[in-house]
């Protein structure tokens, strides 16, 4: 299209939409785009495809599969693309149904005519989207990407909907726009056609109505399912050997100890037909006890007493093997229980992507990462994992070395990929090693290994994929060794030179009695064991946070933190009748470091408020609000607080936080580290701007229509006015109390907002000045709801913060 002289002579931007497609921007985001194309690498604009990594390969597979082309087209597609030197069929897609492009741009120019040039040959596929992407591939572009979702520009209909047969193929007849001569191929009916297209002169019986018989390229989507299927079912793992460009050597380790086969967890069944992987099996059992094909066994004889330790040599130490090491470019370890989902290519991508990481080896991050080492402790009794014990000896170890921090980060051990050359890994597993090995504690590695990355100061590398993406975990019913489930140390012995004196407690499902017949003690009900010292911290969590919300409170407990900062909380509440103001939060505050200051007009005999240290205020503004807003946006002036406070949050009245002194701590310590020294979230509405913003308050009746105008008019006679500045929320912020930046905006906002001229609503005035002097807030690395609890609407104050006249909100 950029080739029509008159669309290069009267646009700027181009925008390409399929006939289907409902757009759904305004003229500002058509506009916002149009402006930023010209700061892109290439001048154009695309989506990134949902099956972008499958490649050209798989998208061929969906074609065929939806009736999109005809099987012929297809395969000379790909039987063309096979003989070029640059085809690549892991080559990325992107969205060819929506562009946009500016028509003065090269690479788009010269990209385009690459395709058309093939394209318009009519020799294979009519799809576009496979030989675009081949294109790509050849000139090594990646497009520009659209900052908006799809969602958020485009709809597109139900299929349904669609013209040309619902955009279905079975000849190539359903796409000829002049028909010379008839094409001799006939047309396959669909199950919704009661039509017969077949002529009457032939007299062979009539076909079945099923899709039309597949030669050469063979339902790639259907076979790549059902043969997923097929391994999941029988717990399978298939490596094929495929060519594979830069391929390296790649090695799978995996480790299972035991005396009996049976309780063993269910190895994967291995079929290995590439010289360029291969897979070794840490175990104490030979092949005779134990055959399992495909697998090289590494046979240890290690005298440790706990069979979890044997496992772990394997899995921690595997480098250290001589063959390993001299065979293998990369080492994947994986439990015995996991089945990998991999093929050789995404294999040897991750294998080849290692050498560029910053540690040499990838993890996952672990679902309860932020939660640390304590909040695991927890989850490991809570299940069963470990006895108590040894929890509380890891603990208290743990608690002796002073770089100890219980909220170190989580990462996934169970699969990990690293280079056996990679010094990072080795050194941080040696440490490792040296104390898990000496069984003095808990026999689980993952808290552990959490404590020495935190000793070391290492994060992991992480895999580009997710973790269902790569591997399989088999439901705990199927783990071999009692569920990995633990009540005693002598349930994880590999040696039994001697009888444990710890009793092992019964499991509801056991009839049997361990007791001695001379213990003339009751005997217990089956229940769990008594817990000592460490009590059942995740149920202890829950249901603090559960009373917590109950009494609507805030609970701050007196713990060691390192590198304590002094906090200080700022909320403020205005009125004259405590029943119609916000429910405050609850506080109790047992920290020396954390005080909480409520501005307010009403002393302690009116209002009695146990935690909160009253700032009382005499201003003479008319409104209760604007009373209310000097202390969250100017509470740095007060002097205590710039003298007392290395940090300050604001929540406003209403909210509940949630936060405990150790997460406190680390975002006012966090604080010094950012571009403007100050946190807030990003609102939800935050790319529809300000202009929405004031609807959202008329319809809610947030303030009254005389004010938003009011507000509106002043906004749009100012030269650096734009209705879609991003919003961030006000209701929660936490900043250093000698930030320049926060001193100079809210300074600013205040000189305005104090005059009570216009809106008593705070956001859209501050995300005006937020753009005025071109300042993006840091972000909370933690979502809202994980920092804060915002109370039903009906349980606010002040007619549920509801406005219908200038009086409601008179002081």
């Amino acid at each position: 299209g950029w080739k029509n002289e008159e669309l290069q002579k009267n646009c700027d931007a181009i925008f390409y939409v399929d006939s289907s497609i409902r757009p759904r921007l305004d003229l500002q985001t058509l506009n916002d785009i149009a402006v930023s194309l010209h700061n892109t690498t290439h001048g154009f604009y695309q989506h990134v495809h949902k099956r972008s990594k499958s490649g050209i390969i798989r998208e061929f597979g969906v074609i065929q599969l939806f009736k999109k082309d005809i099987d012929e087209n297809i395969n000379a597609s790909i039987a063309w693309m096979e003989t070029q030197p640059d085809y690549n069929p892991r080559s990325p897609l992107f969205l060819n149904q929506c562009m946009a492009y500016l028509p003065g741009s090269k690479t788009f120019r010269e990209v385009s005519s690459a395709f058309w040039e093939r394209y318009s040959q009519e020799l294979d596929s009519w799809r576009d989207q496979p030989l675009w992407a081949f294109m790509l591939h050849r000139y090594n572009i990646t497009p520009d990407i659209f900052a908006q979702n799809h969602s958020e520009l485009w709809e597109i209909p139900h299929p349904k909907k669609f013209g040309h047969n619902k955009h279905m193929y079975f000849s190539e007849e359903d796409v000829q726009m002049f028909k010379p001569a008839p094409i001799v191929q006939k047309k396959v009916e669909s199950d919704s056609s009661d039509d017969d297209d077949s002529s009457d002169e032939d007299e062979s019986p009539k076909k079945p109505k099923t899709d039309p018989p597949v030669t050469g390229y063979i339902n790639h989507t259907r076979i790549l399912e059902e043969r997923e299927e097929r391994l999941k079912k029988e717990w399978a793992f298939e490596i094929l050997d495929e060519s594979v460009p830069n391929q390296q050597e790649i090695c799978f380790i995996s480790c299972a100890y035991g005396h009996d086969v049976k309780k063993l967890d269910r190895l994967v069944k291995l079929t290995n037909k590439s010289p360029h992987v291969k897979f070794y099996l840490y175990t104490n059992l030979n092949d005779e006890q134990w055959k399992t094909p495909g697998w090289k066994k590494v046979i240890t004889n290690f005298t440790y007493r706990r069979r979890i330790t044997h496992s772990r040599y394997g899995k921690f130490l595997g480098w250290k093997n001589e063959e390993l090491q001299k065979n293998c470019d990369a080492i994947f370890y994986v439990d015995s229980s996991i089945r990998p989902r991999l093929d050789l290519q995404t294999l040897n991508d991750i294998a080849v992507s290692l050498h560029n990481t910053t540690h040499g080896f990838y993890q996952h991050v672990h679902k309860r990462s932020k939660s640390g080492i304590i909040r695991e402790f927890g989850v490991i009794q809570l299940f069963k994992k470990d006895i108590d014990e040894n929890i509380n000896a890891s603990i208290a170890w743990m608690e002796t070395q002073p770089d100890y921090n219980p909220r170190s980060p989580l990462f996934l051990n169970q699969c990990m990929a690293y280079l056996p050359g990679s010094k990072t890994f080795q050194k941080v597993s040696s440490a490792f090693w040296e104390r898990y090995s000496q069984e003095l504690d808990s026999w689980r590695d993952q808290p552990l290994w959490a404590f020495m990355l935190h000793r070391y100061n290492i994060t992991p590398d992480i895999f580009a994929q997710n973790h269902s993406e790569l591997w399989e975990i088999p439901h705990p019913k199927k783990f071999g060794h009692n569920k990995h489930m633990y009540f005693s140390e002598e349930d994880v012995q590999m040696f039994k030179p001697a009888p444990i004196v710890q009793k092992k407690v019964e499991s509801d499902s056991s009839d049997d009695d361990d007791s001695s017949d001379e213990d003339e003690s009751p005997k217990k009900p089956k229940t769990d064991p008594p817990v000592t010292g460490y009590i059942n911290h995740t149920r202890i969590l829950e249901e603090r946070e559960e009373r917590l919300k109950k009494e609507w409170a805030f609970e701050i407990l007196d713990e060691s933190v390192p590198n304590q900062q002094e906090i200080c909380f700022i909320s403020c509440a205005y009125g004259h009748d405590v029943k119609k103001l916000d429910r405050l939060v609850k506080l109790t505050n047992k920290s020396p470091h954390v005080k909480f200051y409520l501005y307010t007009n009403l002393n302690d005999e009116q209002w009695k408020t146990p935690g909160w240290k009253k700032v009382i205020t005499n201003f003479t503004y008319r409104r209760r609000i604007t009373h209310s807003r000097y202390g969250k946006f100017l509470g740095w002036k007060n002097e205590e607080l710039q003298k007392n406070c290395d940090a300050i949050f604001y929540v406003d009245s209403s909210i509940r936080p949630r936060l405990d002194l150790q997460t406190l701590n680390d975002i006012a310590v966090s604080l010094h580290n950012t571009t403007h020294g100050f946190y807030q979230h990003v609102h939800k509405r935050s790319k529809s701007g300000i202009i929405r913003e004031f609807g959202v308050i008329q319809l809610f009746k947030k303030d009254i229509d005389e004010n938003i105008n009011a507000s509106i008019a002043w906004m749009e006679t100012q030269p650096d006015y734009n209705p879609r500045s991003p919003l961030f929320l006000n209701q929660c912020m936490a900043y250093l109390p000698g930030s320049k930046t926060f001193r100079e905006v809210s300074s600013a906002f205040w000189e305005r907002y104090s005059q009570e001229l216009d809106s008593w609503r705070d956001q859209p005035l501050w995300a005006f000045m937020l753009h005025r002097y071109n300042i993006t807030p840091d972000i909370f690395a933690q979502n809202h709801s994980e920092l804060w609890e915002i109370p039903h609407p009906k349980k606010f104050g002040h007619n549920k913060h509801m406005y219908f006249s200038e009086e409601d909100v008179k002081f």
